[in-house]
């Protein structure tokens, strides 16, 4: 799906289930943007790769149509306070490039179980809740390169519980990434307590 120039208007989560909607990308010119005007995710993508990465743990469905689904080069504003920007679930390879995300609550959030994870050349900017949030999730290998998450008054990167390894975080600009009228919080946090394998690697 090919994004053109100018501004949308959504009041609801537009929702890519890649069983029926996969394999998927969404691009933009960096000039399209999304104006999310309700709670919950701007976009959210929903697999159904429950497993690890494992080779011999996919089902055939994964590689024909949900493998890699992709973002990039639009833009995503928050215009109510339970505005996300993307929500993940079940995905495998997402790969997020080039997104302006801006104003929302949590800019990314990644919930349940996701593999493999590509974050290039975004910038994450002004959120009151967190800019890239792994939420109680399973997830290893996570690649976050060459991204600019700044001011997100709940935290730049932040992983609270879940099974979480591997995530990779270079080249990247992350500052002031806390608020006084919150809890403390950092550039970058990883919060292992309620876990019950803990963060690695």
């Amino acid at each position: 799906v090919e994004l053109p120039p100018g501004k949308f208007r959504i009041s609801r989560p537009l929702v890519i289930h890649l069983p029926d909607d996969g394999p998927f990308e969404l691009r933009g010119r960096a000039t399209s943007t999304l104006q999310m005007f309700g709670p919950g995710p701007a976009i959210r993508i929903e697999g159904t790769h429950f497993k690890s990465a494992d080779p011999a743990g996919f089902s055939e469905q994964i590689w024909q149509a949900e493998r890699m689904p992709t973002l990039q080069g639009i833009a995503i504003e928050g215009k109510h306070a339970q505005a996300d920007g993307i929500e993940a679930v079940g995905t495998m390879q997402l790969t997020l490039s080039r997104l302006h995300i801006r104003k929302v609550r949590h800019g990314v959030r990644l919930v349940e179980n996701n593999r493999n994870i590509l974050f290039a050349n975004c910038h994450i900017y002004e959120c009151s809740g967190v800019g890239i949030l792994y939420d109680d999730v399973n997830l290893h290998q996570s690649n976050i390169i060459g991204c600019h998450v700044s001011y997100c008054g709940g935290g730049g990167i932040v992983s609270r519980g879940g099974n979480v390894r591997n995530i990779h975080i270079t080249g990247c600009d992350i500052e002031g990434n806390m608020s006084p009228d919150q809890d403390p919080t950092a550039n970058i946090l990883i919060d292992c307590r309620g876990s019950e394998y803990g963060t690695a690697e």
